[in-house]
């Protein structure tokens, strides 16, 4: 990303007349500093996320659009979203419902998603989409969602994730906050690592002094 955001930034230069190369600062990228990111261990982050305070723990995650960015949402995630979702973590189970503890606010005529995917073999046996839409952002909400099995057995890897807003569309400005996200029934042998977002690590990625970049868009 680096390497990509570098060679366009050097175009520009390059088609720029003699007096205004001469008045820009670091125009030869030789300048460089860091920047960091807080972000919940184990998970695929993307746009802008926060350490809150938690339903009856220290933390929770507060995730948003990052306000430079108009194509994509905050989130947080275990898997990749790129080819129609890949990745995942392992788990042995066949859950009934997922749960998730919610505080939000989300902008009229958009919607939070709470993704719930569930493979067998390599092929998904549920695709769960669960919208969160209005605005209740001054106490947690306990949200149960019952699971829809398109086939048989149990599920030996998943997808899960939050994001803050539609990916599809360019609405700016909702938020979720979310903790505590586990399955019932069925699932008692495993839950969701870090589901509760208690464990947290910084990420330092290099900056280009003097230029504003969207890096990172996305973080694992």
């Amino acid at each position: 990303m680096k390497t990509l955001t570098t060679f366009g930034l050097l175009l520009a230069v390059i088609v720029m007349p003699k007096g205004i190369y001469a008045q820009l600062l670091n125009p030869d990228f030789e300048q460089w500093d860091s920047s960091s990111l807080s972000k919940p261990s184990d998970y695929r982050v993307y746009g802008q996320t926060n350490q809150v305070l938690g339903y009856n723990s220290p933390f929770a995650v507060k995730v948003q659009r990052n306000s430079q960015l108009s194509d994509g949402p905050g989130a947080v995630l275990y898997g990749n979203p790129e080819n129609g979702f890949t990745g995942g973590i392992p788990f042995q189970a066949r859950p009934d419902s997922a749960v998730a503890f919610f505080k939000y606010h989300i902008v009229p005529g958009d919607t939070a998603w709470f993704l719930v995917f569930l493979k067998q073999n390599g092929q998904f046996i549920s695709q769960d989409v669960f919208k969160l839409a209005g605005s209740d952002s001054t106490a947690f909400h306990r949200l149960s969602y019952k699971i829809n099995y398109q086939g048989l057995g149990s599920a030996d890897s998943m997808i899960v994730g939050v994001a803050s807003t539609n990916p599809d569309l360019n609405f700016q400005g909702s938020f979720v906050i979310v903790d505590s996200i586990h399955f019932v029934s069925g699932a008692s042998a495993f839950q969701i690592p870090n589901g509760n977002f208690e464990q947290w690590q910084t990420i330092v990625y290099p900056r280009l002094t003097g230029w504003m970049s969207t890096n990172p868009q996305a973080i694992d």
